[in-house]
């Protein structure tokens, strides 16, 4: 800033300073695990997290930010919450502020249908309804595996079978 001044002139020159703030991204899992959860954050930073993990964002300008994570498919993302109210897609951060945004992400479950037989036989081959599909067929051999379900509440029925009495 250049100022002129004249003789006898007393000229102001104000000068503000306005902190940075930062972001702290925070990382969780159900059930607790390995699994790396790939993040794009709009300060221009991408970054991976395991489990527990954190990592924080560079001194950042007052304004508006995002951080997002990219959820692979059998998990959903249970809970994205910061520590000012904020949404995650869309951070006000305000000068000097030091935030937490938390993720937690739920790994999908899986229901195995299994068939155990009196007297055993691997051949025997038995029907069994599903809530989440199609008719599923089982054996002391042969065993069922779900796709990857929303928490919820499923069925499991096995078909009558001439001959055989059946119990789940």
């Amino acid at each position: 800033v250049l100022l002129d001044v004249s003789e006898a002139d007393d000229v102001a020159c104000e000068v503000s300073t306005e902190q940075r703030g930062e972001i702290v991204v925070r990382h969780r899992t159900r059930p607790a695990g390995d699994r790396s959860f790939d993040y794009d954050a709009s300060w221009g930073q991408e970054f991976a997290l395991q489990h527990s993990a954190t990592t924080q964002s560079p001194a950042l300008v007052a304004g508006r930010y995002s951080v997002i994570p990219d959820v692979p498919r059998g998990w959903d993302l249970a809970k994205a919450s910061c520590s000012d109210g904020s949404k995650p897609t869309d951070v006000d951060l305000s000068p000097g502020e030091s935030l937490e945004c938390t993720f937690v992400a739920a790994r999908r479950g899986r229901i195995v249908v299994v068939s155990e037989s009196e007297p055993a036989t691997s051949d025997r081959q038995f029907p069994v309804d599903v809530s989440w599909g199609d008719t599923a067929r089982v054996s002391a051999a042969v065993r069922h595996v779900s796709p990857t379900l929303q928490p919820g509440t499923y069925s499991v029925s096995p078909q009558e079978k001439r001959g055989w009495d059946q119990t789940v």
